[in-house]
């Protein structure tokens, strides 16, 4: 099992593959699976990506669901500023929509989301609350899910259709490491 801090080594390293100035946000160290690293931008505070890191190799790739196919800017066909392409899947005939042009504003704002959020866990989940803390993507929302007072988990909103998307991939969430501190919020 590799430290934490060889892990945000090899995230940072990952990073410097964009143009724009990426930090972690927090870390979610989970028992049994990848942890997941949220990043931000430095100079907005707006999240980035969110990354999955497998703590015995190392390995850095894109958290599934949302962070690809809700992120506006970083995800699948975003220009997300690498040096070396433009997008997790974009490529010379994948697309003729102009992503540049995008509009990054949410049809929703955060307070909405929230309530998405609340009304999901509500109809499907026992003594599971949305905590208020939560990072605005390029396209959604991400907020912790707290059980008992605790997080346990992350829960995604999508910033134009209010779709909710539960993270239970992740599995037993054992600490929450906060690295940067998001002051947008």
């Amino acid at each position: 099992l590799l430290s934490v801090e060889i892990l945000e080594e090899r995230v940072n390293d990952y990073l410097t593959y964009y143009e724009t100035d990426l930090v972690i946000s927090d870390i979610f160290i989970y028992e049994d699976s990848d942890y997941y690293f949220s990043v931000v931008e430095e100079e907005t505070g707006r999240g980035a990506i969110e990354l999955l890191v497998n703590p015995y190799t190392g390995n850095v790739y894109p958290d599934f669901g949302p962070n690809m196919m809700w992120n506006l800017k970083y995800g699948m066909h975003g220009s997300g500023g690498m040096r070396s392409g433009r997008g997790m899947m974009s490529g010379r005939h994948m697309s003729s929509y102009d992503y540049d042009d995008i509009d990054y504003d949410h049809a929703i704002n955060h307070e909405e989301a929230y309530n998405y959020g609340v009304s999901y866990l509500d109809k499907y989940y026992d003594n599971l609350q949305l905590s208020q803390d939560f990072i605005e993507f390029y396209g959604y929302f991400t907020f912790h899910i707290d059980k008992d007072n605790k997080t346990m988990g992350i829960l995604s909103v999508n910033g134009l259709t209010g779709d909710v998307w539960y993270h239970e991939w992740h599995g037993n969430l054992v600490e929450v490491i906060e690295v940067y501190n998001v002051e947008s919020n």
